[in-house]
């Protein structure tokens, strides 16, 4: 049914059974039981392929060239009180298109779904390269900004730095950092 369907969907078990099952032609998997004919491998994936291309063509035009993952896979930084709908916008950072997904290098989960949109709903907290031979040439970025009040110049500002797989210089001298930071003193 189709809770069971999303539940097996949200365990791993999807990744160890599929490949036994596709190597096996003749897996009483194949064979849909709502027809009278008997279905092989062959049959269910020139079917699957088909839908597929239908579906993309539904969802995304007729151009092969204009299917880009980035209009169907997008990034959302949500920010608590935006769980009210009007606040939405103000408050959280995205929605932004974003490469990567479920289990590649880059890492931007995303569930499975019928309608063809995938939000990320998990990925790296940071991304840092660095270099220990030169810690001052060190980069990394942040999934939304430097700052977590929606009224700092920083929220959100390396938001899109981090979809597009970019990365900012990484400030590690003292003196530099003195030259150019800010200080924030909080007194009681």
């Amino acid at each position: 049914g189709e809770e069971d369907f999303e539940t097996f969907l949200m365990t791993h078990m999807i990744k160890r059974t599929l490949p036994f099952i596709v190597q096996n032609d003749t897996s009483v998997w194949w064979d849909k039981k709502d027809t009278d004919a008997v279905e092989s491998r062959k049959d269910i994936f020139q079917e699957a392929f088909s839908q597929t291309v239908q579906e993309l063509e539904a969802q995304l035009g007729g151009d092969i060239n204009e299917w880009k993952w980035g209009k169907v896979n997008t990034i959302e930084h949500p920010h608590p009180l935006a769980q009210v709908e009007a606040l939405r916008g103000t408050f959280n950072v995205g929605p932004i298109p974003i490469k990567g997904a479920t289990e590649v290098i880059n890492n931007q989960m995303s569930l499975p779904n019928a309608d063809g949109k995938y939000e990320v709903k998990a990925g790296p907290e940071l991304r840092r390269i660095i270099d220990f031979a030169d810690m001052e040439h060190s980069v990394s970025v942040l999934p939304s900004g430097q700052a977590g009040n929606f009224m700092s110049p920083h929220y959100g500002d390396q938001a899109e730095m981090f979809a597009k797989g970019e990365f900012r210089l990484q400030m590690t001298d003292k003196d530099e950092i003195k030259k150019i930071g800010k200080k924030l003193v909080l007194k009681p």
